[in-house]
């Protein structure tokens, strides 16, 4: 699976994490989120929103049956060292 952003137009972006398909959008112009539903492309090519794509990676045993909350990239994929130090900038 690859982060995904639908868009309302239906247009579907991926990247390595959610926050880089927007910083991505947002270079070209699109800064609103509204309407957008995040969630992840499986190796299909199919959309699963963050809940079908939790239940998705319980199956798989990607994360643990009693994961709370939403489903993130880091989730599936640790943060890299590089990606820790750009978030505490």
């Amino acid at each position: 699976m690859s982060s995904a952003v639908k868009y309302p137009w239906g247009e579907i972006v991926t990247g390595r994490r959610h926050r880089n398909i927007y910083q991505s959008m947002a270079a070209e112009g699109i800064v609103s989120r509204a309407g957008c539903v995040e969630g992840f492309v499986g190796k299909t090519g199919h959309f699963y929103s963050r809940a079908e794509a939790k239940a998705i990676a319980i199956d798989a045993h990607q994360v643990s049956p009693n994961h709370e909350g939403i489903l993130n990239s880091e989730d599936l994929w640790p943060l890299t060292a590089a990606e820790k130090a750009a978030l505490a900038e």
